[in-house]
């Protein structure tokens, strides 16, 4: 084996990595907005029992389906359980934002608060997507502050949000007096 072709093939292989790099984060934060939007959609089912009814019962839909077709109990089950946790997502959808800094909170929009830079759910993901095309053409990564830093440089695809806080009237006291 020549020098080169052990190179060549250690650099794609560092690509990769850098790549699975973006796709970990991926995956985090859209397993803590999964999380979220079930904990929201439960909330949701809990006070109206309509929803409630129409969520079990799409659940037991597709388990009925699942089992006629395909005589597995467990894969029925499967299939029963996660069309009930869609229909819960379903219920907690909402517009998300995520806190560009260290931890990158992800919280529904109308939940912000000052003291983060917050950006759009859909325009990180569109950011992480140019950034893992830039890792496979051979930009390198190093740990979670290098690649917030590197999103923040692409001010282009993100779009930032604006926490709106109201200006408190200050009440001279001295008005009025003699």
């Amino acid at each position: 084996m020549s020098l080169s072709f052990k190179s060549d093939w250690a650099s794609r292989l560092n690509r990769v990595l850098y790549s699975l790099k973006i796709d970990i984060l991926k995956h985090k934060l859209e397993s803590r907005r999964q999380h979220l939007a079930r904990g929201k959609g439960w909330t949701e089912l809990k006070n109206d029992k309509t929803k409630l009814g129409i969520s079990l019962g799409a659940a037991f839909t597709g388990f009925i389906i699942s089992s006629a077709s395909s005589n597995d109990g467990y894969r029925a089950l499967n299939t029963g359980m996660k069309t009930f946790d869609v229909a819960l997502q379903q219920c907690g959808r909402s517009e998300w934002a995520v806190s560009l800094d260290r931890s990158m909170l992800v919280v529904p929009r109308n939940h912000i608060y000052t003291g983060r830079s917050w950006v759009t759910w859909e325009s990180l993901s569109e950011a992480l997507e140019k950034l893992k095309q830039k890792t496979l053409a051979g930009m390198q990564l190093g740990n979670l502050e290098a690649i917030v830093s590197e999103l923040k440089l692409d001010s282009g695809t993100l779009r930032f949000l604006v926490v709106w806080v109201p200006k408190q009237i200050e009440v001279n006291k001295d008005i009025g007096t003699n």
